[in-house]
């Protein structure tokens, strides 16, 4: 008898472990989908300004500093406005939150693309920086919320897969749109950037659903039920899953909000160290210039003597977008096999390499092939 329990319990196990680890349904899909689209639209700008500044300085004879100003001032500001963030997905929801920083961005292109002084751009760039920042915050978030745990970091990953895959859409609009007249072609690229924000207005007010935990966060129980249901794998236990919601949202309400005090002195040393190792992480990844060698491209490419006409300097940021988001695919595949430290630590190794490597001299089309696999390395999540 002993021996049949112990089967018996086993197979229960069993049978657990087995739905816990089914595919999600083609919703849940569908929705990490939608949400990313806000990383698309923030790749888009970040590859697309990479061929305004060369028009920008051609049409309005922009100088080196105001060129600056305009590439950097929408990170800037997304940086400050990301604080804002949890306030707004709390106060009005994640789905209506998505809304609020798409119509900001909306309003920020359009300004840009109309504006013929360097304040009016500006300040078109300032709007579309603050909906950036608060909507960047939101979509992993959202998607985490709504996703199996099993496949939680799958999904949340596809934030970092559709940045970089918006930053070729915009290497493929400046090579697409070069031949525009000027004055003409950088004012359409720039709007361009309006198309996903649009979209993704339209299916935050028909088809996304609200995020399960700010429903219950509502008292909103049956609703969040409901939407777990949609976004877990057939026979998964949403009572279990509702229950659980609850005691995690009563017992946050029960501790208040963290402060900034608490968060940026912890009171143990193990939260401190993780602290320092995130924003270290983070804060690298941004100093390491990989931002900017996106951003200037054609320039580098230019003044490195590679690419000289403006068809080929955009066709060799189009094939550095391409190869830069193979290499994201790779390193997804390894994140949770291999583990994230082996995988960043294995990556800076090779990225030192390659610079080295690079730094010797080398002919045209050696120059070439090394400018882009730099690029591809250093732009690794």
């Amino acid at each position: 008898m002993a021996d049949n329990s112990q089967d018996d319990t086993r197979s229960c196990q069993g049978d657990t472990e087995k739905k816990a680890h089914l595919r999600p349904p083609p919703y849940m899909y569908f929705v990490a989908l939608c949400a990313s689209l806000n990383s698309v639209g923030l790749g888009y700008d970040v590859g697309v300004t990479s061929g305004v500044l060369i028009h920008l300085q051609e049409d309005l004879g922009f100088s080196a500093w105001e060129l600056g100003f305009f590439a950097g001032s929408l990170h800037f500001v997304a940086a400050a406005s990301c604080l804002l963030s949890h306030g707004a997905a709390d106060r009005f929801g994640r789905r209506r939150t998505f809304i609020l920083t798409q119509l900001l961005q909306i309003l920020g292109i359009a300004i840009t693309a109309v504006g013929h002084s360097f304040p009016v751009i500006i300040i078109g760039r300032f709007l579309i920086g603050a909906g950036f920042g608060v909507g960047l915050s939101i979509d992993p978030l959202y998607i985490a919320e709504a996703a199996p745990a099993s496949h939680r970091g799958e999904l949340t990953s596809w934030s970092e897969l559709s940045l970089n895959l918006g930053i070729t859409l915009g290497f493929f609009a400046n090579w697409s749109l070069a031949g525009l007249p000027q004055g003409v072609n950088w004012r359409v690229m720039v709007a361009l950037g309006s198309v996903l924000p649009l979209l993704l207005v339209v299916l935050a007010l028909t088809v996304m659903p609200e995020s399960p935990r700010w429903l219950m966060m509502q008292g909103q129980d049956q609703l969040a039920a409901d939407v777990l249901r949609r976004t877990h794998p057939e026979g998964a236990d949403i009572n279990t899953l509702v229950e659980q919601m609850r005691a995690d949202v009563e017992a946050h309400s029960a501790t208040g909000s963290v402060t900034w005090a608490a968060l940026l002195c912890p009171p143990d040393s193990s939260s401190l160290k993780a602290l320092l190792v995130a924003t270290g992480v983070a804060v690298a990844q941004q100093f390491n210039g990989s931002e900017s060698v996106v951003t200037y491209s054609p320039t580098i490419f230019k003044q490195a003597g590679v690419a000289t006409s403006p068809n080929s300097l955009f066709a060799m940021t189009m094939l550095v977008g391409f190869v830069k988001t193979f290499f994201v695919l790779v390193s997804m595949c390894f994140l949770d096999s291999v583990g994230r430290r082996p995988c960043s630590n294995k990556i800076s190794l090779l990225a030192v390499i390659v610079n080295n490597k690079n730094n010797s001299k080398t002919s045209n089309k050696q120059q070439k092939r090394k400018l882009i696999e730099e690029k591809s390395y250093w732009n690794q999540p």
